[in-house]
This record gives structure tokens, sequence and C-alpha cells, in this order.
């Protein structure tokens, strides 16, 4: 798999060479990478800096958007600004909800602040037209198997649509299939007519993620 953009990483174990390789996990993975990937520094030992990337609320983008550091909190050269768009999840800043933290090679930064309606918290009403928007958001985008090749696989647009409302999925479509709820078994000869209608009473209580070994949808 890939990590995210701004994606929280921890590192386990080093392994020499050249490259070296660095052991990491994230929130839905784990595997190496060379290490000399372009990681920031350290989060901070203690403090509500640290504790906004580990748990703290997040927010995205609703459009394509630069993010700059607070010049006023600089004690060095600014750092290069950041791109944003609506695929990346950022801490908000604990003291200010119009401000983001981001985190680049040189450190970590406060966001100057941003205009209003430009971010959208994830702590947001899971209705169904938000999660259709956001769904229909990357038809057209292209697929790649475990995230290869700068596409997005089945499990990773589960994982991405819920967790723009604040709902941590696993990477695999298998453990996906598993941390809803409630599951219901299909039989794989119940007539259609019958498995529709359970499809029908199933939604009723929610979003409804069809898995079957290698694949799962919405």
């Amino acid at each position: 798999s890939t990590l995210e953009r701004q994606e929280v990483v921890q590192v386990l174990a080093r392994w020499p060479g050249e490259p070296g390789m660095l052991l990491v996990r994230s929130r839905y993975a784990l595997g190496w990478v060379t290490e000399d990937a372009p990681l920031s520094p350290p989060l901070p030992g203690e403090g509500p800096h640290r504790d906004a990337w580990i748990s703290g609320r997040r927010a995205r983008s609703l459009t394509s958007t630069t993010v700059r550091a607070d010049a006023t909190a600089l004690d060095s050269l600014a750092p290069a600004p950041l791109e944003l768009d609506g695929d990346v999840l950022l801490p908000l800043d604990p003291s200010d909800d119009t401000r983001v933290l981001f985190a680049t090679t040189d450190g970590i930064f406060r966001s100057e602040p941003l205009a209003a309606g430009v971010l959208e918290a994830t702590t947001r009403p899971l209705t169904r037209r938000a999660f259709l928007t956001e769904a229909f958001r990357h038809l057209g985008e292209p697929y790649g198997w475990g995230g290869g090749g700068e596409g997005r696989d089945c499990s990773e647009l589960v994982m991405d649509v819920l967790g723009t409302f604040e709902l941590d999925l696993p990477r695999h479509s298998a453990r996906q299939a598993e941390a809803g709820s409630f599951s219901i078994a299909v039989p794989a000869d119940m007539p259609d007519d019958a498995r529709l209608e359970l499809f029908d009473r199933a939604l009723e209580a929610g979003v409804v993620l069809l898995h079957f070994p290698g694949h799962i949808m919405i």
C-alpha cells in the first residue's frame, strides 16, 4: 500500500544498508519505507499539538488551497507552502478552527488563518446527501490495486470516504467487512428478489458495505 500525504507514521525499527530501511506503521498499514523518505521531524513528546496529530479533530479543504505557515510563530525561514486538496486530512489547531497543523521535512507548523468556507471538519453529520457527494467526488479517478500507480482501490475508497466523517476503518476489505454494527451473510443460492429485499432492509440502518472475497463496495 502507500502512505497518505500528511499521514502520521510510527517508526518501529531501522534496517541497515544503503539506503537503510524504516519499518513504519500508519493508522491502516505496516510496511517499509527508505530511510531517506521525506518524513518530518518527530512529533513533540507531549502537548496539545502532539495530541492534535494523534487523536484530534481533522479537517480537509473543500477547494484546491495553498496553506502557508504562520509567520508570527516562525523562528527560522518559512517552509514551502503546502498545496491542499480534498484528499488531505489535517489536524485542526486546538486553539483556532481557522488554522490547521501541517508537516514538512523542516518541521511541524501552524498555518495562517484560512478563509471562511475553505475547511470542512470531519466531525460532521453522516447524511445520505453528504455521503453520496463525497463518494461521487472520486468518480473518474484511476483504479490502482493497493493504492499503486496514483490510483485508489476498493478498500481505500471505502476508507477514504468514511474517513472524511471521522470514521476510521481498517485498510483491508476483509477487515472492513467486520467493522460495521452488524453483518449479514448472503447465501449464494438466494434468489435475486430475496437478495435485493435483504439489501433494502439493511440500507434502512445506514451505510451498507457489500463484501465478497477480494472486493468490497458501498
